[in-house]
């Protein structure tokens, strides 16, 4: 037929499918073209273990950006398929999922993308926001391969939801947070929250349908939406190693929340658990005699609801079901390779007797117990833990709080501070040369347990802070074993303590109603009295109610003679300065009666030394000075003296007449002049301090480093940061009244 004679829709179809059947051609010569490179004619198994790695680099790394189509809009055939439909929200993309290294990979080749269609592990972590077809799609793709799910409520319940944060439109504040962007918007068009839960599966199918070759598994949502899902876990899951169970409270006064335990069985059927991670539920029960040990956990994280924020008792009981010492300590047993320990709310309950027994816990790093003082003190009893093991306790009590609580707890932290780390082993060597070292760590080892003069060491830092918090007062120390001086670049900048977490934290709290700051001095000084202080090299003391005065600083830390760091923040930052003074010599005992006495003693003395020494004069003088030295009291040691670093916060040196700054130059001056104090003082540090610019220029002649945050008055918020020289400093002198601008000179030499 001529093309004269065909209509333009025929003529154009026809040549439509003439470049078509071109393009297939093309693309055929294409395929067999890329067959030939070297990339091409790679193994499948080798390729397929380059994808894992570079999808690996690609889920630490940031986010490719990648076509909003997805794999399959490009044109060509084979791929996964379609995001989402044509209309409505924006299509998602991959960028924000872990399905980021799939353009890198299925958009390449036919080969390659065959390849990764073929290997189940690449699809092994299911993204679930991208839709119900992709999860689905994964989900096939993955095979029986062992999977990591991530499920969350696609319909959140509207009482767990917040109420407008930081302003938020109404309905964007509903979203989690983990939520893309893209999904903002159809969440807040009419509607939009129901289409989006209709696009999500449902967990509970993924679960029932896929529990068997689970790996990973998170579940997060409201009490009421999650306890289906956790149900479901008494089937074994025989690949489970991680669980992360979160489940999220709802607001007070809108819906009551429903308890959700773990069921009876958990424990005993998942032998390959290597994470428990449990926020906001309970385990229902502790046993695990019935399977062998869990011998790969290294994480136990029990946080379970909070009873003292429950509505009645009888909510409370029927969250929390603490279990009894024995089944918990069966169950601590079971688990040889714990690393961290983390506990909430969940300790077992009080004994009545006096049990010895003890669950040794070899590779334990990290402990943190939360809950009654009673039931901490307990735990900690009851667990052996090597000495490097890291404690953080965090306590309260009942009927009535007291600021005598943590006192039970101190002496069993007291005992794990003073533990001494196992010796590192030495390197191999020859026999000979392994004698010689094995004598010098053996002499080694004997002249520093003479020098100790006890076979334990305390803590070299230690850290108290006191402060309230919503009426009730909270008391925290921590202890550090090792404390290691800031260097000579670290000295100029501002110090916060030591580096490092410490290997001992309690937390303690106690109702503050009454404001009794005797009460908190108390707490404060029963708490050093509680740790063992002679190895000290660093102290801070934060307080911003009590009343630490200088008898106290004295009193508490004369015997800590290795001390050269020292904070004080707050209200003890000012008491802390006649404590630095060096103690006068005491004056000898001298009253009438005494000086008669003395004077007859000698004359007797010197009489009768007449008839049997012809040197009388030297020797009745010697006797003299030495009774002299005799009635005179020893001098008081000073308060460190090894002192190297000072940082004060908080304190107000322009009030009372200057009373602070004239007491710290006092202070200072007397130091240097003192031959009891061993050291310089090399660094002194004002931060947030009430302070005039001449007083902090004027510390440079007693310490090489001053530290200041040119703050002059931390409660004025138009304050601005002084300028280093110029008329500033100037006007200052002169408005201090000291017209020759020596005025710190003469306090110095007074």
């Amino acid at each position: 037929m001529p093309p004269s004679a065909l209509t333009d829709s025929t003529a154009f179809s026809l040549v439509d499918g003439e470049m078509d059947a071109i393009l297939r051609a093309l693309r055929t010569i294409g395929t067999r073209r890329n067959a030939l490179t070297p990339t091409c004619r790679i193994p499948p198994e080798i390729l397929a273990e380059i994808f894992l790695f570079y999808q690996q680099q690609t889920a630490s790394s940031s986010p490719l950006e990648c076509p909003s189509g997805g794999i399959g809009s490009s044109g060509s055939g084979g791929g996964v398929g379609d995001a989402a439909g044509g209309g409505g929200p924006p299509r998602p993309t991959l960028k924000d999922t872990a399905l980021r290294w799939v353009p890198g990979v299925a958009h390449v080749c036919r080969h390659w993308r065959a390849v990764a269609l073929a290997h189940p592990r690449l699809w092994s972590n299911v993204t679930l926001r991208l839709g119900r077809e992709w999860a689905l799609r994964m989900l096939a793709l993955s095979k029986s391969a062992p999977i990591s799910v991530t499920l969350a409520d696609p319909d959140p319940c509207e009482a767990s939801m917040l109420l407008d944060p930081w302003g938020l439109p109404p309905g964007l504040s509903a979203l989690p947070w983990s939520s893309p962007p893209w999904s903002w918007s159809s969440s807040l068009s009419p509607g939009g929250a129901a289409a989006r839960a209709a696009q999500q599966l449902d967990p509970v199918d993924v679960l029932a349908q896929h529990l068997f070759h689970i790996q990973e598994l998170d579940l997060a949502a409201c009490s009421c939406t999650i306890l289906p899902w956790v149900r479901l876990l008494e089937t074994a899951a025989p690949l489970l190693e991680v669980l992360w169970l979160r489940v999220y409270p709802h607001r007070p006064g809108t819906r009551h929340d429903v308890p959700v335990p773990l069921p009876h069985n958990f424990l005993f059927t998942h032998p390959r658990l290597r994470r428990l991670i449990v926020d906001g539920a309970h385990l229902a029960s502790w046993t695990v005699s019935p399977a062998p040990p869990l011998t790969a956990l290294t994480l136990l994280n029990v946080c379970a609801p909070d009873p003292r924020k429950t509505s009645s008792i009888a909510e409370s009981a029927e969250l929390v079901q603490p279990p009894p010492l024995d089944k918990f300590l069966d169950c601590l047993a079971h688990m040889p390779a714990l690393v961290t320990v983390a506990l909430s709310h969940c300790l077992p309950l009080l004994a009545r007797g006096y049990s010895p027994r003890t669950v040794s816990l070899l590779h334990l790093r990290t402990l943190s117990i939360h809950d009654r003082v009673d039931r901490c003190r307990q735990v900690l009893d009851a667990l052996d833990v090597p000495p490097m093991t890291t404690i953080k306790v965090t306590c309260w009590s009942v009927c009535p709080p007291s600021e005598h609580d943590y006192l039970r707890v101190l002496p069993s932290l007291s005992a794990h501070l003073c533990q001494r780390p196992p010796p590192t082993p030495p390197p191999s060597l020859s026999s000979s040369s392994q004698n010689a070292n094995n004598k010098t760590s053996a002499a080694q080892s004997n002249s520093n347990s003479s020098n100790s003069g006890s076979g334990s060491d305390g803590p070299h830092a230690l850290s108290l802070s006191l402060e309230s918090i919503d009426g009730r007062t909270e008391l925290v120390l921590a202890a550090w074993r090792n404390f290691v001086p800031p260097t000579l670049t670290e000295d100029h900048e501002q110090y916060f303590g030591p580096r490092g977490a410490p290997d001992v934290r309690l937390v303690c709290e106690w109702d503050a109603s009454d404001d009794d700051l005797e009460l908190e001095r108390r707490a404060l000084r029963r708490a050093c009295a509680g740790v063992p202080l002679d190895e000290l090299r660093a102290v801070s003391v934060c307080a911003e109610a009590a009343v630490w005065n200088t008898r106290d600083w004295y009193d508490t830390f004369v015997g800590s003679v290795e001390i050269t760091h020292v904070a004080a923040l707050e209200s003890p930052g000012e008491s802390v300065f006649d404590a630095l003074k060096p103690p006068s010599a005491p004056s000898p005992i001298s009253t009438s009666t005494s000086t008669s006495t003395s004077t007859t003693s000698e004359i007797n003395h010197n009489s009768s030394s007449d008839d049997n020494n012809d040197n009388q004069g030297s020797s009745g003088s010697s006797s003299s000075n030495s009774e002299t030295d005799a009635r005179r009291p020893p001098t008081p040691p000073p308060l460190f003296p090894e002192l190297v670093s000072l940082t004060l916060a908080g304190v107000n040196f322009v009030r009372a007449s200057e009373g602070a700054w004239q007491t710290l130059l006092s202070a200072l001056t007397a130091r240097q002049a003192s031959p009891s104090c061993v050291t310089i003082l090399d660094r002194v540090e004002l931060r947030g301090c009430t302070v005039a610019d001449c007083m902090a220029d004027g510390l440079n002649e007693f310490a090489a480093v001053v530290v200041w945050d040119s703050v002059t008055d931390p409660d004025n918020w138009m304050h601005v940061p002084r300028e280093v020289g110029g008329e500033g400093e100037d006007a200052d002198a002169d408005a201090d009244g000291d017209e020759d601008g020596d005025e710190d000179e003469e306090v110095v030499d007074d």
